[in-house]
């Protein structure tokens, strides 16, 4: 369950790049580990252009955990139709450091899964 005044919602470019520029940051231990480069402008392009091979950028889910003061602690991104039109994944989850261990990662998981029920859905009718 999330704390009083945080919330779960998508994404969006160009409005939240400040703010993930600041997650990015204090993250910045995980995208040096994958990529070997400190955070930049351009991992924030990634997170919004970046898709599978054959893949639709627009048809990514991309969710930001916020806290009460509207920072985000949390992102995570599912990617569809990779390695077959049915197929989805779930490309990035990161926590900010102060939250890991929290139980907040099985909460965006979660939410990240029922999106992507709720859009399948939806794509159906």
């Amino acid at each position: 369950m999330l704390q009083a005044g945080w919330i779960i919602r998508d994404l969006s470019d160009p409005d939240d790049r400040p703010a993930l520029r600041d997650f990015y940051d204090r993250a910045q231990d995980y995208i040096i580990l994958e990529t070997g480069l400190a955070p930049s402008d351009k991992t924030i392009d990634e997170l919004f252009q970046n898709a599978p091979p054959g893949g639709d950028p627009a048809e990514c889910i991309r969710l930001g955990l916020f806290d009460e003061h509207g920072v985000i602690q949390g992102i995570c991104e599912q990617s569809f139709g990779y390695p077959n039109p049915n197929s989805s994944y779930l490309g990035l989850l990161i926590l900010s450091t102060d939250i890991c261990g929290s139980g907040y990662g099985p909460i965006l998981f979660e939410y990240m899964w029922v999106s992507y029920r709720l859009s399948t859905v939806v794509k159906q009718r």
